[in-house]
């Protein structure tokens, strides 16, 4: 694990101001923890729990570890549920290819979305998880294709 910093994507821009839906960078995190939280319990966090919870440090399973506390805590608080717990993904499904996945070729093949300017290798560990997880769901064509035209060169 790499990532220092997560960020808010240009796609991502229409609810940055509230954090209304879980951003990508909360996904990532959420997924290497092991942890599912539904949008109704992300909603009762209050605006600077949900901040807090984007800028907090991941570059260590403590960090994560630290993370996954904290989430759980604030949920509980304001939702009083627990957050799901689900198998960890492994980082290796969008980290260890040298080129474009797979999953990723086979799901933009099928939106008709152009990767010529896609470059793999450049892409940041979280870029690769955004496309891979993107890449997972029928729903998010849209935020696919945005997301493959921030990343392109």
């Amino acid at each position: 694990m790499t990532i220092s910093k997560i960020v808010l994507f240009g796609f991502e821009k229409e609810y940055r101001e509230e954090l209304q839906f879980v951003p990508m960078g909360i996904r990532y995190m959420l997924d290497l923890t092991g942890l599912k939280v539904g949008l109704e319990s992300w909603q009762k966090l209050t605006k600077d729990e949900r901040f807090s919870l984007l800028e907090m440090p991941n570059e260590s399973t403590q960090d994560l570890m630290n993370f996954a506390e904290r989430l759980k805590k604030w949920v509980r608080l304001r939702s009083e549920v627990e957050p799901k717990l689900i198998e960890p993904l492994d980082a290796s499904l969008w980290t260890k290819e040298q080129a474009t996945p797979e999953s990723i070729l086979i799901a933009c093949e099928g939106a008709g979305l152009n990767l010529e300017k896609l470059d793999w290798k450049s892409l940041t560990e979280l870029q690769r998880y955004v496309l891979w997880k993107l890449s997972q769901s029928r729903r998010q064509g849209d935020a696919l294709k945005w997301a493959i035209n921030e990343f392109s060169t």
